[in-house]
């Protein structure tokens, strides 16, 4: 028995001394992702204003600037770690507009799954746990101790 609990206070440090890489590994991957997204839209405004049109979006051109320059900008901030629960902010109300304009219909209940249908909601948690802990131990590209 002592073995196993020996066993098992080890483990549990060894945890303790990475606890910082799950935060890292989430914000940028949610940074990279909305880097990637917002870096497109600013490269094709043409085609997400028409999109936005589509949708009944008001001011579709304003709209279309607007959402392209906040993803590719706080995505950038979430891959760097400055500012990380403000940036994140800006995401997650861009989300929840994409998922009540673009995806509502597609939506058949809480736990709806199916492929190509979960894209905004599959990255709501990460964001929300980057709006309320922020960068967590690794930011701005440095180790903190």
């Amino acid at each position: 028995m002592d073995r196993i609990a020996a066993l098992r206070a080890h483990l549990l440090a060894a945890v303790g001394r990475v606890q910082w890489l799950a935060p890292l590994l989430a914000r940028l991957a949610v940074g990279l992702v909305f880097l990637s997204t917002g870096w497109g839209k600013v490269h094709h405004l043409d085609k997400v204003t028409s999109f936005f049109e589509q949708l009944g979006i008001p001011a579709p051109g304003f709209n279309a600037v607007l959402v392209g320059c906040s993803e590719l900008i706080c995505g950038t901030l979430l891959v760097v770690g400055l500012v990380t629960r403000l940036a994140a902010m800006p995401l997650v109300i861009s989300m929840v507009v994409a998922i009540l304009t673009a995806r509502l219909a597609d939506i058949h209940g809480l736990f709806d799954h199916r492929p190509g249908r979960c894209v905004a909601r599959s990255l709501a948690g990460p964001k929300a746990r980057l709006v309320e802990r922020g960068a967590a131990r690794v930011s701005h590209l440095v180790v903190a101790t």
